[in-house]
């Protein structure tokens, strides 16, 4: 099932980590070396699977969509209450499900044998969610709450972005955070999680400006400050945040000139893909930047860690291309040496 969040970037960035946690481990502890980290989005996602893989190399069977409720667990899983909100509730256990079905009004159910285990219940779950819905359905949430936490059943509100904006308890753990944004303009955005007791760490940099850093991203690639001004008369900046397929007019002319300089000072001569070291095949052309002291130290002003480390690959791409280039002029001319 697809959810609404960019779930698998997130769990590969926390398997990323883990792996250069790892790493650095192994250095430490064994004297080792340090190495490469693979992490792939997919397999990010496939490693919180749980039984996925087993349940169908054993029993040929395949996991479809269940919504809420927990495969192979009943009854568990979210109800709507009479106010429009939603409960969820945990009557998996032998004797929870028994006081979940007393609490409800259906003796019935709590007395019938069938039900009495899990596995007989998996068999009944629509049933028993048909159940559980027609109850909840007739009460608010927090009546709800209070008679199932009355009756000791596992149960919990759903929250909304309003709920966890009010709740002291994220505001205790500081979970919340209260920032203002370049323009003045204030915000508020989730805190650090782990909560570390000597190092707790907080948010010091809500990012960069809208266009920020166009100017010295431009000038990386070779576009001074006249062709700059000349591409934002044309139509060309960080104001224009739609697309042309979003406004259904053509790119602006400075757009398609932006773009075929870049394309320009992308495209890499042939001899420097012949002097390319064998086996070795980049996708990503090399783009000639401005370097030198002066350079450097202005970017490390900034503080841009990632647009110190684009730069930094850049030139020691451009190195490689360039002495690349060295070794295949030299041996143009030794051929042509030989051949006169």
């Amino acid at each position: 099932m697809r959810v609404g969040v960019s779930l698998g970037d997130s769990l590969a960035s926390l398997y990323g980590t883990i792996g250069a946690l790892l790493a650095l481990h192994h250095i430490h502890a064994n004297k080792g070396e340090g190495q490469y980290i693979d992490v792939a989005l997919y397999e990010a996602v496939f490693g919180i699977m749980e039984s996925l893989i087993p349940e169908y190399a054993a029993l040929g069977h395949v996991r479809e969509r269940t919504g809420a409720s927990l495969p192979g667990i009943s009854p568990s899983n979210t109800y709507i209450c009479r106010d429009g909100r939603y409960v969820i509730i945990a009557g998996n256990g032998d004797s929870i499900f028994r006081r979940l079905m007393v609490a409800i009004g259906r003796q019935d159910l709590a007395d019938d044998p069938e039900l009495a285990r899990n596995d007989g219940r998996v068999k009944h779950n629509s049933r028993l969610d048909a159940a559980i819905t027609a109850w909840t359905s007739q009460h608010d949430l927090d009546d709800v709450l209070r008679v199932l936490d009355a009756a000791d059943v596992p149960s919990g509100r759903i929250y909304t972005a309003a709920d966890i904006h009010a709740d002291p308890h994220y505001a205790a753990r500081d979970m919340i955070g209260r920032f203002e944004l370049p323009d003045g303009e204030p915000i508020e955005l989730p805190g650090i999680v782990p909560k570390l007791s000597a190092t707790p760490g907080q948010t010091r940099w809500l990012g960069p400006a809208l266009g920020e850093h166009t100017a010295e991203v431009l000038a990386g690639l070779g576009i001074d400050a006249t062709e700059l001004a000349a591409l934002k008369a044309d139509g060309v900046g960080p104001d224009r945040r739609r697309s042309a397929e979003e406004t259904g007019r053509p790119r602006p002319r400075g757009s398609r000139l932006l773009g075929q300089r870049l394309q320009a000072v992308h495209r890499q001569p042939p001899d420097e893909e012949a002097g390319r070291p064998e086996g070795h095949e980049d996708p990503h052309p090399v783009v000639e930047g401005p370097r030198g002291a002066d350079a450097h130290a202005r970017r490390d002003a900034a503080g841009d860690g990632v647009l110190r480390a684009v730069y930094r690959a850049a030139d020691r791409a451009s190195s490689t291309a360039t002495s690349s280039r060295r070794r295949t002029s030299g041996r143009r001319s030794s051929t042509k040496s030989r051949s006169t």
